[in-house]
């Protein structure tokens, strides 16, 4: 058989299988609908309810409630190739402690994944230890992530090497000071957060 016949064979036999069965491997986008330490749940986008499938967890991907990824099924098993958009991130919250002093206060500019925060001490009653506790919109699926913090005010500044995140949960984690703030001082940090590489 000769190589434009053998070529006119393939092809034909590749439509032939195209008709007779039915795809194997499907593309589409999907919103995901939910995230756990086995399992990212997700549904078709367009879809308002339906099934939601789960496969396992991609942790490099950094995937949130309401991103779009793609993905490709083989059979029934679905995978997914890479985030599509990125969902609108909460704010995260805080709670001060009694250490930031009397009357202190705080203001978060960001996202649970990067941002600024500003520490205002109390004019009373400051002290060494947690001053304040940072509390994510949405809830890390476990504790593999790291917290990096640089100072943005010369106050921050002064006590570098004297501040440390603590206490990290799933639910936020905690800012320590080692010595006492100085009284009616403002300290700024920018931080990031993200989950280690898998």
């Amino acid at each position: 058989m000769s190589q434009i016949n053998a070529r006119r064979l393939a092809a034909a036999i590749r439509e032939a299988v195209k008709i007779e069965i039915k795809p194997y491997v499907e593309s589409y986008s999907a919103i995901v609908t939910g995230l756990s330490a086995t399992g990212v749940q997700f549904r078709r986008a367009g879809e308002d309810t339906g099934s939601e499938e789960i496969y396992a967890v991609l942790r490099n991907q950094h995937l949130h409630v309401g991103d779009e990824v793609a993905v490709i099924q083989v059979g029934k098993h679905p995978f997914v190739l890479g985030r599509i958009r990125r969902a609108a991130l909460g704010t995260p919250t805080y709670t001060i402690n009694a250490n930031a002093g009397t009357g202190a206060t705080l203001s978060i500019a960001g996202t649970d994944q990067s941002g600024q925060i500003t520490l205002s001490t109390g004019s009373a009653s400051v002290g060494a230890g947690v001053q304040f506790i940072f509390t994510f919109a949405q809830a890390m699926v476990d504790t593999n992530y790291s917290i990096m913090l640089a100072p943005s005010s010369n106050a921050s500044a002064d006590l570098q090497g004297r501040f440390n995140p603590t206490t990290r949960t799933t639910a936020g984690w905690s800012m320590n000071l080692r010595i006492a703030p100085t009284i009616s001082s403002t300290y700024a940090w920018f931080y990031w957060i993200r989950p280690y590489e898998q």
